[in-house]
């Protein structure tokens, strides 16, 4: 049984081959989980509240991060961090929030490994700067856009590049790379944990299936 404040959750869309994502925040280093979505009396109360605790999210940092977030159109966007990004307590709620405010890759300079697993188990792609200078070329505003990310994910590869811009004009092209499992590549594919667990148990049925008949 569910209370009238336990909204189920949404199916995310997977992340697609190609895409184009404004980044809608710049941070700093050791943004934490608190900051991202509250814990303490105003977060406890609204953490089964997938309405509630998404109308929160970087309410700290940038009070206008939920409306730009919800009027952001098309592939969703992308968050730039700091080192350290999501560090202290590892509540998923973090990585809800912002995916389902339409966030699809997080890059910064460190990831805390916890919510870099979390954002994995929402559909959202952890990356990371393969240059230390590379931070300070991107600017809230700026547009990035992933070609191929697929095959990439998939090709065992671990650095990348992907193309910056703004007003629809390229200004260059940054490295990046990604740390996670072919696991971890899998179910960031499938749209999340959520919609990975079902391709599975489906396949197993089906293969269950097949062997009765």
């Amino acid at each position: 049984m569910k209370g009238p404040c336990h909204a189920s959750l949404p199916d995310f869309e997977p992340i697609r081959d190609e895409v184009a994502l404004p980044v809608l925040l710049k941070l700093g280093d050791n943004v934490s989980t608190d900051e991202i979505v509250p814990g303490g009396v105003t977060g406890l109360s609204l953490w089964s509240s997938l309405p509630g605790m998404t109308s929160l999210a970087f309410k700290p940092i940038d009070e206008s991060y939920v409306d730009r977030a919800r009027d952001c159109h098309g592939d969703g966007h992308a968050i730039i961090g700091g080192h350290n990004y999501g560090q202290g307590s590892s509540r998923e709620q973090a990585a809800l929030a912002v995916r389902n405010l339409g966030a699809r890759v997080v890059l910064a300079h460190s990831i805390a490994r916890i919510h870099g697993e979390n954002l994995v188990n929402y559909g959202v792609l952890p990356l990371l700067f393969a240059e230390p200078g590379d931070g300070e070329r991107l600017e809230r505003g700026a547009t990035l856009r992933l070609r191929g990310l697929h095959v990439w994910l998939r090709g065992g590869q671990q650095e990348w590049e992907l193309e910056y811009g703004r007003d629809g004009e390229s200004e260059g092209r940054i490295r990046v790379r990604h740390s996670l499992s072919p696991r971890q590549v899998d179910v960031l594919l499938a749209g999340g944990g959520i919609p990975w667990m079902r391709r599975r148990l489906h396949g197993q049925v089906q293969k269950r299936t097949v062997a009765s008949s």
